[in-house]
């Protein structure tokens, strides 16, 4: 949406190009694009035709305003751009930030029953900048969509333990972690109101070992299905070569 280029490979993740403002004297000036773009347009109206004929709630997926920013101006760049020139880069996240509320809005507005954002570039930053740089647009984006029929669930897949206080100040309905995470302490510091979701490593699915997936969803449904607000859920994104047996 943003113009950077992006390499779209048979049977692969995406690979984006370099970030396009690298240079922290950019930042005031990036340009934000329309809603509804090239990009966007055909997965907000794949929401739209899709939602009248569902019967189970539709979640999209959206990046977190600090990871947004960190591939846009290069995850290195902004962490030192955090520390040296935190003013230019908050000027930087409000722009994002305006731009993944609108985003967001239009998932909503389509008939998409909640949004998982994910923020997994805090794990390189310490508590105290998460707060600054990233939860507090993460609540400004809450706060203007989330209501009684339309969540907001925060994903990180990333090392995070020493984040849970931090992000589990987010007013979000649910929460999404990856394997480094441990869910026994977010389960012990959550509400029994907010959703947890986790943590089978996508990685598993690439394996034909049947056997090893079996498992580890057994052990995790023993060790949790106890509470009733965690629900099984991979770690990330599954790649397109999974093998369909460990789905089932």
């Amino acid at each position: 949406s943003f113009g950077m280029e992006c390499n779209i490979v048979e049977n692969g993740f995406p690979k984006l190009g370099s970030p396009l403002y690298a240079d922290i004297d950019e930042l005031a000036d990036v340009s934000i694009p329309q809603i509804v773009n090239d990009v966007t347009g055909p997965l907000i109206e794949a929401v739209e035709l899709a939602a009248p004929h569902m019967d189970k709630p539709m979640i999209e997926g959206v990046t977190g305003p600090y990871t947004l920013a960190s591939v846009l101006n290069g995850s290195e760049n902004l962490m030192i751009n955090c520390m040296t020139e935190p003013d230019d880069v908050h000027l930087f996240l409000e722009k994002i930030t305006d731009f993944l509320t609108a985003y967001i809005s239009a998932y909503k507005a389509a008939g998409a029953s909640a949004v998982i954002l994910a923020e997994p570039s805090v794990a390189m930053i310490s508590p105290a900048m998460t707060d600054e740089f990233s939860n507090k647009y993460i609540q400004n984006i809450i706060s203007k969509t989330q209501d009684t029929g339309f969540s907001i669930i925060y994903h990180n897949c990333g090392a995070v333990d020493s984040h849970i206080d931090t992000i589990l100040e987010l007013n979000a309905d649910g929460f999404h972690f990856g394997s480094d995470v441990n869910l026994d302490n977010v389960l012990k510091k959550i509400g029994n109101d907010k959703l947890v979701m986790g943590n089978i490593d996508p990685r598993l699915f690439i394996s034909d070992n049947h056997t090893v997936m079996e498992k580890t969803t057994k052990n995790l449904l023993e060790k949790y299905s106890a509470y009733d607000n965690w629900r099984l859920s991979t770690v990330c994104d599954l790649a397109p070569n999974v093998f369909p047996g460990n789905i089932e």
